[in-house]
């Protein structure tokens, strides 16, 4: 009795809720910059590669009155944005992503309780930097302790990916774009993810024009 191996196609993972963000700035003779990390070389996911901020997320990550400390922004409508039931998991996806790119790469979507700047000390957001490495909630001590509001009605959603089904990890995103509201040619103002050395380096696209896009071109802050 002949006996012949059989291919057992492992089973699809189950994509990942996550969401990701595209910042903007103007730049005062036309055109704008896009932000852009670099990841570790031994990341488990797209090592190397070129990413916008952002990441994973889950409903238990915000507090259950996580949407009044949004501005603009309505459960109902997110979940119909975003063609979802779960009003929670869609409000999920605006919050995350100011989170995520805040622990990221150092820019906080927010404003004081009367619509102004964010006035904390670049201590205190580096401190709470450094802890939500561990634990979001340590967004959340921020957000209610200095009394913020997340720039959520900054947020525009243009894009929905999922990763194909015979990767090891997917992830099905929802993509944000936003504009800082800064114009001129300083950089970015961010440091990377503080106390993980290495984890991410910032990146500039400093050439104006259609070869600017390329990795060669971008220019480490």
């Amino acid at each position: 009795m002949s006996h012949y191996a059989v291919s057992v196609k492992p089973p699809t993972v189950i994509p990942v809720p996550a969401a990701t963000l595209v910042l903007l700035r103007d730049r005062r003779a036309g055109g704008f910059d896009i932000l852009l990390m670099q990841r570790h070389a031994k990341s488990k996911f797209a090592a190397g590669d070129f990413v916008f901020p952002g990441g994973k997320l889950t409903r238990e990550d915000n507090p259950p009155d996580a949407i009044r400390w949004c501005t603009g922004l309505e459960a109902a409508t997110a979940a119909k944005t975003l063609a979802l039931q779960d009003t929670e998991l869609a409000v999920a996806h605006w919050i995350g992503v100011i989170r995520e790119t805040f622990e990221e790469v150092g820019v906080l979507l927010a404003t004081s309780a009367d619509g102004g700047p964010v006035r904390v000390s670049p201590a205190t957001l580096s401190a709470c930097r450094r802890a939500c490495q561990a634990d979001n909630r340590a967004f959340w001590a921020l957000v209610k302790q200095e009394n913020l509001r997340l720039a959520t009605d900054r947020l525009l959603y243009f894009a929905h990916w999922i990763t194909p089904e015979d990767s090891p990890r997917r992830f099905d995103t929802v993509f944000f774009a936003a504009e800082t509201r800064q114009t001129g040619r300083e950089l970015f103002a961010t440091l990377g993810s503080p106390g993980v050395p290495g984890s991410t380096r910032l990146v500039l696209d400093i050439r104006p024009g259609a070869a600017s896009s390329s990795p060669r071109s971008l220019v480490a802050i």
